[in-house]
């Protein structure tokens, strides 16, 4: 054998490897039948409980860290405002992020907005990314 050459793995390690995927591949296909196996009511339970809130969350960071917002155009962040202060959860768990705490705190708690001729809800969006970028 060449001794710059590497030695391949044994084909029991690439077989074990393989059944250890296919496990796990099954079981959470088990997993799947198992949820979709649920009451509806339980579902949307888990759904509106569990999963919702984090998704508004996951989609206002993901409007933040676009180009757009950094150039301070509201536009993706200014239709989530309303939905997120519909809801204490989805407020909560936005509250996470710094930026949106300042101006909740500001615009909400202390009712005071930030641009006094916008709208509150432009005021509240365009503070956001100015604490983000500016």
């Amino acid at each position: 054998m060449n001794p710059i050459q590497e030695e391949s793995p044994p084909l029991d390690i690439i077989t074990s490897i393989i059944d250890d995927i296919i496990i796990k591949i099954e079981k959470d296909n088990e997993l799947v039948k198992h949820i979709q196996r649920l009451p509806s009511e339980i579902t949307r339970y888990i759904y509106e409980e569990y999963i919702e809130a984090q998704l508004i969350y996951e989609r206002l960071v993901s409007a933040i860290d676009d180009v757009r917002s950094e150039r301070l155009d509201p536009v993706l962040i200014r239709p989530l405002i309303p939905i997120i202060l519909s809801k204490p959860k989805y407020i909560a768990i936005c509250r996470r992020i710094p930026e949106f705490n300042i101006v909740y705190i500001e615009h909400k708690i202390r009712n005071k907005k930030s641009f006094k001729l916008m709208c509150k809800g432009n005021s509240f969006a365009t503070a956001i990314l100015f604490y983000c970028y500016h």
